[in-house]
């Protein structure tokens, strides 16, 4: 999952849709006020219907870990050091089309971190509809194991976007035994928090910026 952001092309790329109507902030004022001269304007408030942007989501670390924001990443956890080292989860999203898989997420945050070769999937029972893969990756001479568990909100746009998550775990590769049961821990708590898309693919979030809900 890269960190670039880069900006679509239009039709948006994934439908092929040139785009929804403008939706208005209905708690702005449109401009130019009365009176004044100047082509209608429309208010608009960021999320929207036409850009939602990424879902909340929820996730649980033990007691311990600390939280920061780093740079081209939403929010990373450093767990206690050990063996000279902090265990850490960085959690990473971005709004994909459904033509990049699960699978392709996951394994480009891998190659990003400079793996050469990612296997899968692991622990299947614990992260139903979820991509997994993991590597071993060698940093400043110590041997680091990486998960990564890629998932995605059922919160698709009318532009063919959905919010895709992807978890990266890194710890020692010594300590797999220590560390692994904390880790898959903590990937497993992750959840999203919108609603899933209905059958005709229409935009359906329970959150404050739409009074749209799907049951």
């Amino acid at each position: 999952m890269s960190t670039t952001a880069h900006v679509p092309s239009v039709p948006v790329r994934g439908t092929g849709d040139t785009g929804v109507p403008v939706p208005a902030d209905t708690t702005a004022a449109a401009s130019p006020g009365a009176g004044e001269a100047g082509p209608a304007r429309t208010a608009v408030a960021w999320p929207n219907l036409a850009s939602p942007g990424l879902s909340p989501f929820h996730i649980e670390v033990p007691a311990g870990w600390t939280a920061v924001e780093p740079p081209g990443a939403l929010i990373a956890f450093l767990g206690p050091e050990a063996g000279g080292f902090r265990p850490n989860v960085v959690v990473y999203g971005e709004r994909l089309p459904r033509e990049v898989t699960l699978v392709e997420t996951a394994e480009q945050v891998l190659w990003e971190t400079g793996a050469e070769t990612a296997t899968g999937p692991l622990a299947d029972e614990d992260f139903p509809l979820h991509a997994i893969r993991e590597a071993v990756v060698s940093v400043d001479g110590r041997e680091l194991r990486q998960l990564v568990v890629a998932t995605e909100a059922g919160d698709l746009s009318p532009g063919g976007l959905r919010s895709v998550f992807a978890l990266l775990a890194t710890h020692l590769a010594s300590r797999t035994p220590a560390d692994e049961p904390v880790i898959v821990d903590i990937l497993a708590s992750f959840t999203c928090n919108r609603a899933p898309v209905d059958k005709d693919h229409a935009l359906a979030v329970n959150d404050e910026s739409s009074d749209q809900s799907t049951n």
